[in-house]
C-alpha cells in the first residue's frame, strides 16, 4: 500500500482536520482518510487472523499485533511536525476477536480491561475506556453520525458529512453484550448497563441502564424523569442526591 495522502494544502483545515476537531467532514469520499481507514483494516485483519486458536501464537505475539491498530508504525515514524492523535493502550488487557475499528489511532484503552468478541468502534473522535471496565460480546461504539441540524434532503449521501463525537467510559463500568453507546456519551465510573441497551448522553456514577430502551441522560430534563421508589423491587438506580436525572425516550 502506498504511504498515506499527506493534509489538503488550502487555506482551510483538511477533512480529518475537521474530522479530528468534531466538525463536519466527508467521511466517504476524503482520500486522506479513506487511506487511514484502508491502514486500518488491514491491522485489524493481521491482529484477528492471529488470534486464531488455529495459529498458536502467544500472548505477547498478539499484544503485538494489536499494538499496530491502535499505535501503527507509519504513524510513530511521521517525519511532518503536525501533531497527530495516537492510541493508547494499558496493561494487563484482554481483546478478544474479532475486534474492528475504523481507524484506532483514536482509541484509548486503560489498564485491565476486557473487551469480549465482536466489538467494534467507530472513531472519528476519541474512543476511551477506562480502567477495570469489562465490555461485553457484540458491543458497538457509534462514535459518528449525521448532522441533524441539516435539512434530510442535503445530507447527499456519499458525498455528504457526517459529524464525529467523544465516547467516554469510565473506571469499572460493566456494559453487557449487543450495547450500542452513541456519540457524546459519558458513562460514568462503575456503572453497569445491561445486555441490547442504547445509550446516549451523560450517565450518573454507579447507575444502572435497563435493556430495551433507549435511554437519554441530561441535566436538563425535558421530560418527566422517573425515580426508584424506596420499595420498588428495580435494578435502576438513580440517586436522589445526583443532580441529573434519566429521562426515558420513547
Amino acid at each position: 500500500m502506498k504511504a498515506p495522502l499527506g493534509p489538503y494544502h488550502t487555506a482551510g483545515p483538511s477533512e480529518k482536520d475537521n474530522m479530528l476537531s468534531g466538525r463536519d467532514y466527508r467521511h466517504f469520499t476524503d482520500p486522506e482518510l479513506l487511506t487511514d481507514r484502508a491502514w486500518c483494516k488491514q491491522a485489524v485483519e493481521r491482529y484477528n487472523k492471529g488470534a486464531k486458536s488455529s495459529f498458536d501464537i502467544d500472548m505477547d505475539s498478539r499484544m503485538r499485533l494489536f499494538r499496530q491498530i491502535l499505535q501503527p508504525d507509519r504513524l510513530l515514524r511521521q517525519a511532518d511536525s503536525r501533531s497527530h492523535p495516537i492510541g493508547t493502550i494499558g496493561s494487563k488487557i484482554l481483546i478478544e476477536a474479532p475486534f474492528k475499528c475504523e481507524y484506532g489511532y483514536n482509541v484509548h484503552i486503560a489498564d485491565n480491561v476486557v473487551i469480549q468478541a465482536g466489538c467494534e468502534i467507530y472513531d472519528p473522535c476519541p474512543v476511551t475506556i477506562g480502567r477495570g471496565t469489562i465490555i461485553g460480546p457484540n458491543v458497538k461504539f457509534y462514535g459518528l453520525g449525521p448532522d441533524t441540524r441539516l435539512d434530510a434532503r442535503v445530507r447527499n449521501g456519499s458525498e455528504g458529512r457526517l459529524r464525529g463525537g467523544k465516547i467516554l467510559v469510565e473506571e469499572d463500568c460493566f456494559i453487557g453484550g449487543n450495547v450500542v453507546i452513541l456519540p457524546n456519551v459519558i458513562i460514568g465510573r462503575e456503572c453497569v448497563i445491561e445486555p441490547g441497551t442504547v445509550v446516549s448522553g451523560v450517565s450518573s456514577q454507579n447507575d444502572t441502564l435497563i435493556s430495551a430502551l433507549t435511554l437519554t441522560f441530561s441535566e436538563y430534563p425535558t421530560r418527566q424523569s422517573r425515580r426508584r421508589q424506596p420499595n420498588e423491587d428495580s435494578p435502576r438506580r438513580c440517586p436522589d442526591t445526583d443532580p441529573r436525572r434519566r429521562i426515558w425516550s420513547s
